[in-house]
């Protein structure tokens, strides 16, 4: 009885301010009692704003609350009609088709949420991410797996999307990742020492790097005395707990088959840190300058803390290191790992982030890194990593990024992208995130293309393990590569 005489009392209040033509006031008590959650006697006060017609704004966003009152109180067939009007009323105004889709998802009605979501990120307002949220879950249920795929993708790089739903998106993204197609997989097959001398546990092959030269290849593969698990539990037999890499130069012929194989060893004498427990150079990427091999390594023992900090060094006649350099980036503090080393016309640079997107060019004596290019891009590069280039391929360059998708337990795995730069180092195209052989630690150092042009040869660690030469038709690498959108 007390319900249905205020019911009375609103009606003939509303019926009052009718007559003295007052439709802000109308809307305004709509706003209150929406605001109050006072959901029936909104929907009221929303009508009868709606009879007096008028201000457009006042009218759409009348429709877009009876909407969201009746999807409150669990009427959705209202609220769709209304959102539905609202849509109607004003198409550039998108929180109705959003409400929509979210509604469809949360209830598992996937090919209709499919749909709204769709509709709606082909628009470019504020809520654009979130449709590409919507279709990066919804359409793994549906037939158009691939629009989930690339909006999963494109959330990642856009720099209008909250934290949240980017770590969100990385994990979504592992349900639609696949390994690389048209793929070759070659072993790298070579005699490692043991470990320790009365036990039969040999030294692990991972994460090694390629240099195309004139009648092979050379390849430089760590090898570690430890396992690990996720990347977060690392064991070894080593008595004294010690985490050692030891690395190997590979000399292969034209079509893979090797010639031989023998340590780098690194003896100079330098200043080591005894109380560093992690020992060796690791993660060398070779390269080619001045007709002489070298590489850059991350190195702990020549730094005071044991952080990691990059090296470069010269492989003399007899695989010994003759020569190593520190280089110095920009901030002694950080942890740096993933340098990667190129020639361009004669000079020697390193590709240092991808953003802010740097490239030195280091000082081969002194280790000073010179600024040479550097830029903000429009898209959200923060968590690209390493991993293997800049190549010249095309009329421009190639490059493999890694990113680490991170785990509640703290394990991770790693998701690869190709880019392609233009002659100015400017990144044009982007792959969707792709695996190598499965989902978790996959790294790959460096690559080039094969002595015919048509394959690229990618060398991978996997679970720091295994080693394999990866070979990838260049058709398919250029398949993967669509153009980058310019971000909000």
């Amino acid at each position: 009885m007390l319900r249905l005489l205020s019911f009375l009392c609103l009606a003939s209040f509303a019926l009052l301010s009718a007559e003295s033509e007052d439709a802000d006031f109308l809307f305004q008590m709509g706003e209150t009692q929406q605001n109050n959650s006072q959901y029936k006697d909104a929907i009221i006060w929303y009508k009868l704003r709606l009879e007096k017609g008028g201000q457009k704004e006042q009218l759409w966003t009348s429709k877009y609350r009876l909407g969201q009152c009746y999807e409150a109180l669990n009427e959705w067939h209202e609220a769709l009609y209304w959102y539905l009007e609202a849509h109607q009323s004003n198409p550039g105004l998108l929180d109705p088709l959003l409400n929509i889709a979210t509604y469809y998802r949360l209830h598992g009605e996937n090919e209709l949420a499919y749909i709204f979501a769709k509709h709606g990120s082909r628009f470019l307002p504020n809520h654009a991410y979130q449709f590409e949220q919507e279709l990066s879950i919804v359409a793994f249920y549906t037939r158009f797996k691939e629009d989930g795929y690339k909006a999963a993708s494109d959330l990642l790089i856009r720099k209008d999307v909250p934290w949240h739903v980017k770590d969100q998106t990385y994990k979504n993204i592992l349900f639609y990742s696949q390994n690389l197609k048209n793929t070759r997989f070659q072993p790298i097959d070579i005699d490692l020492p043991l470990i320790l001398e009365d036990d039969d546990e040999k030294y692990h092959p991972m994460n090694p790097s390629i240099l195309k030269t004139e009648d092979g290849y050379k390849l430089i593969c760590r090898s570690v005395n430890y396992t690990q698990i996720g990347a977060k539990h690392f064991n070894t037999i080593d008595p004294a707990g010690i985490i050692k890499t030891r690395n190997f130069l590979v000399d292969y012929t034209k079509d893979f088959k090797i010639r031989s194989n023998k340590e780098i060893i690194e003896d100079l004498p330098r200043e080591r840190l005894p109380y560093c427990n992690v020992l060796g150079l690791e993660d060398a990427r070779i390269f080619e300058f001045q007709q002489s091999s070298w590489f850059t390594c991350s190195s702990r023992d020549n730094t005071p803390d044991g952080r990691p900090q990059i090296s470069l060094c010269k492989i003399g006649n007899d695989t010994r290191v003759e020569k190593m350099v520190l280089l110095h980036g920009p901030d002694p503090q950080r942890c740096e790992k993933n340098w990667l080393p190129f020639v361009h016309e004669g000079n020697f640079y390193v590709l240092y982030s991808y953003d802010p997107f740097i490239v030195y060019k280091p000082d081969m004596e002194t280790g000073d890194c010179e600024l040479e290019i550097s830029y903000e891009p429009t898209q959200d590069f923060s968590q690209f990593r390493g991993s293997a280039g800049p190549i010249p391929f095309d009329d421009g360059f190639l490059v493999l990024i890694h990113e680490v998708v991170h785990f509640s337990d703290n394990t991770r795995c790693y998701l690869h992208r190709f880019l392609y730069l233009d002659h100015r180092f400017y990144v044009k195209q982007i792959s969707k995130p792709f695996t190598f052989l499965h989902q978790g630690v996959e790294f790959c150092g460096s690559m080039t293309l094969d002595h015919e042009g048509t394959h690229l040869v990618l060398p991978i660690g996997i679970e720091d393990n295994k080693a394999y030469l990866c070979l990838v038709d260049t058709k398919t690498v250029r398949s993967l590569l669509t153009p980058l959108q310019p971000s909000l």
